[in-house]
């Protein structure tokens, strides 16, 4: 009778330690996305599309950086865009988001920042009829 209660805590206690594992598993798949998606940073994203556009205007930068992200794995609800007011597009419209490029107003960089501070530029520019896209590797604010 003795081994029979023995063999039923063995079991209670390995499910238990197996759902632990599970768990810690489950728990460690969002960190496992990030790392691979930081692996594939500096890869090209082309976007096609139909129309053909004159110039880059800043919200279809902002959504073209943001759509680079998810494909390259990252949680975009996690990241944030930088206001950047600096630049204006070339039908005189100031830029929110996107700082173009001085040579070529049809390229641009936009600065995301996730929830730990830490940051990251997208490279974003305009071809025919595509938009490329780049995912530069995280940054960490320097310390002040």
């Amino acid at each position: 009778m003795q081994s029979n209660e023995r063999n039923k805590l063995w079991f209670v206690f390995g499910g238990v330690a197996l759902g632990m594992i599970a768990m810690a598993f489950v728990a460690a798949i969002p960190a496992i996305r990030e790392a691979q998606a930081e692996r594939r940073c500096g890869e090209h994203h082309v976007f096609a599309f139909t129309n053909q556009l004159t110039f880059l205007p800043d919200d279809l930068a902002l959504r073209k950086a943001f759509d680079a992200l998810a494909v390259q794995g990252f949680d975009t609800n996690k990241w944030q865009p930088e206001t950047y007011s600096q630049t204006k597009a070339p039908d005189g419209t100031t830029d929110r988001f996107l700082c173009r490029n001085v040579v070529n107003d049809n390229s641009g960089i936009i600065k995301l920042t996730n929830v730990d501070g830490k940051y990251r530029y997208v490279q974003v520019s305009l071809g025919t009829n595509t938009v490329e896209c780049v995912v530069r590797g995280v940054r960490t604010p320097s310390p002040q």
